[in-house]
C-alpha cells in the first residue's frame, strides 16, 4: 500500500507542469466553449428579433389604403390562420353557399330579388368580405385558393377584391359597378347556388371619345360595352399609356408608376357570382351563357327561363369529390 502511494506521489511530483498547464487549458477551453453557447444564444436572438421586425414592415408595406371589409361572423365564413395566407376551410361550393346564407339570411329556397341600393351594397360587403383569397397548399379536388367567381359566358375569373366606391358604385376587382339588382338563386343542392347581378350604364371615364355609333357597334358585337383605364393618382389616362408606362403631364413625359387598372360598362349589363366549382365553371356555360345573359338585358326571355337552363348544367366533376 505505501509502495503505490509513494508510486502516485513521485509520478504527481515530476508531472507537476504538465497537470497545472492541462488544468489552466481546461479552465480556459471551458470559458471558451461557455462564451460561445453566450454569443450563440444573443445572436439567435438577435437574428428572430430582426426577422420579426422585417415581417411587420413587409405587412405594413402589404396594407392596402383601402379599408378591408370583413365577412359575416358566423363561424362557417371563418378560415384557419396562418403565418401567410389563410387556409380555405371547406370546398368551394360550401363555401360560397356559407358565404350566400351570411349575406341573405333566412331566405326559402327558390330565388329571391333585392332591388334597393343600400341593401344590395350591404349584402355584396358580406358576400364578397375579406378573406377572398386563401393559401394554395391544399390541392384537394374542389378546393381551392380562389373559392368565389363571376362568371358571364366566356367572361370569367376570380374574385379577390371587394370595396364600396360610393352610395351607388361598388368595385369588383377592377370593374366598377353601378348595381341594381340582385337576383339570389337558393338550392337545396348547395353546388348550385348563385347569385345574378344586374348593372346600370355608367357614365364614360373621359380617356375615350365614345359616340353613340361605337357603342351600338360594341353591343351588337358583344352583348354589353366596356371600356379599360387607368387612375394615376386623380387623373385619368387609357389603358395604354397605363400598359406602355408613361403618360403626358402638361406636356412632360411622366412614368405611371403606382396607377391603378379600371374598368367600366357604358350599357346595360349582368353576370352571375357563384363558387368556383359550380355547374356553372364548364364549356356549356361558356359557350351557351353569353345568348341568355344579352336576352336577360334586353327582355327577350325572364329570369324562369334562364333558370331552368341553368339546371340543366351538369355538376361540375370536382365538386363530386366531395360527397
Amino acid at each position: 500500500m505505501e509502495l503505490i502511494v509513494s508510486s502516485i506521489y513521485s509520478w504527481l511530483h515530476n508531472n507537476a507542469n504538465e497537470i497545472i498547464i492541462s488544468g489552466v487549458g481546461g479552465a480556459f477551453l471551458l470559458i471558451i466553449i461557455r462564451f460561445y453557447k453566450t454569443i450563440s444564444r444573443f445572436m439567435k436572438y438577435l437574428i428572430k428579433n430582426i426577422n420579426k421586425l422585417f415581417h411587420r414592415r413587409s405587412k405594413i408595406n402589404k396594407i392596402s389604403d383601402e379599408s378591408p371589409i370583413v365577412a359575416g361572423d358566423s363561424e362557417q365564413a371563418i378560415a384557419i390562420v396562418t403565418n401567410k395566407l389563410p387556409i380555405v376551410p371547406y370546398p368551394t361550393t360550401t363555401f360560397f353557399h356559407y358565404r350566400l346564407t351570411d349575406a341573405f339570411p333566412r331566405l326559402d329556397n327558390g330565388i329571391t330579388e333585392f332591388n334597393d341600393r343600400r341593401t344590395i351594397i350591404k349584402r355584396l360587403k358580406i358576400l364578397l368580405g375579406d378573406p377572398l383569397t386563401f393559401s394554395s397548399e391544399d390541392s384537394r379536388p374542389g378546393f381551392d385558393s380562389h373559392p368565389i367567381w363571376w362568371f358571364r359566358g366566356t367572361y370569367n375569373l376570380w374574385i379577390d377584391r371587394f370595396k364600396v366606391l360610393s352610395r351607388r358604385k361598388v368595385l369588383i376587382n377592377i370593374d366598377e359597378y353601378v348595381v341594381t339588382k340582385l337576383i339570389v338563386y337558393k338550392s337545396k343542392h348547395n353546388y348550385r347556388d348563385f347569385v345574378y347581378v344586374e348593372c346600370a350604364p355608367d357614365k364614360p371615364s373621359g380617356a375615350y371619345q365614345h359616340t353613340k355609333e361605337s357603342i351600338e357597334r360594341e353591343v351588337n358585337e358583344y352583348g354589353f360595352c366596356q371600356e379599360e383605364f387607368s387612375l394615376l393618382n386623380k387623373r385619368v389616362i387609357t389603358r395604354r399609356e397605363y400598359d406602355e408606362g408613361s403618360t403626358l403631364v402638361s406636356g412632360k413625359p411622366t412614368r405611371t408608376i403606382g396607377a391603378k387598372l379600371r374598368s367600366r360598362v357604358l350599357t346595360t349589363y349582368n353576370f352571375i357570382i357563384a363558387a368556383k366549382h359550380s355547374p356553372y365553371n364548364s364549356n356549356t356555360f361558356d359557350k351557351l351563357s353569353e345568348v341568355y345573359f344579352n336576352d336577360l338585358l334586353t327582355n327577350q326571355i325572364d329570369f324562369k327561363e334562364f333558370l331552368k337552363w341553368m339546371l340543366s348544367l351538369e355538376r361540375n366533376p370536382r365538386d363530386m369529390w366531395n360527397d
